[in-house]
């Protein structure tokens, strides 16, 4: 399970580097760049946010960590159920 919460992260961040490659090659950073930061931030993310391959990344990781909290929840609730029938 962790694998493939890791393959799904490094899925995410390779997409996220190619938009930024590609956002760096077609803007022009301003001289008053610090004053435009958080908008440009805020513009460049719901632009991300709007690719369907992004989302469909955050989704199946999102899935695959909702898994892993079921299965860790199992395990935790397992062991209780051992310790408590051993007294």
């Amino acid at each position: 399970m962790m694998v493939e919460v890791m393959v799904e992260v490094i899925s995410v961040l390779a997409i996220v580097t190619v938009e930024i490659k590609q956002s760096r090659r077609s803007q022009f950073i301003p001289s008053d760049f610090c004053d435009l930061t958080h908008v440009s931030l805020e513009k460049f993310f719901k632009k991300l946010l709007g690719r369907n391959d992004v989302e469909d990344a955050l989704k199946r990781l999102d899935t695959l960590t909702q898994e892993e909290v079921k299965m860790a929840t199992a395990d935790v609730l397992n062991n209780v159920k051992v310790l408590i029938d051993g007294m």
